[in-house]
């Protein structure tokens, strides 16, 4: 996936939920309730990729 795929991917689903929280207040388990939705629809690979791109995102902090 491009860099742009991934931009779009938290754009679509995490950053409308977390909005302009800092990024040191998020924890994991606000990420949880973020992908319940997907869970509920079976969108595991989804889920998957976006806490990888998490994860990543917040080891860089």
């Amino acid at each position: 996936m491009t860099l742009k795929g991934i931009w779009n991917s938290l754009e679509l689903h995490i950053f409308p939920y977390i909005g302009n929280s800092a990024i040191f207040k998020i924890k994991a388990k606000d990420f949880t309730k973020v992908m319940e939705p997907l869970r509920t629809n079976g969108k595991l690979e989804t889920i998957k990729r976006l806490c990888q791109r998490i994860n990543e995102i917040m080891f860089m902090l």
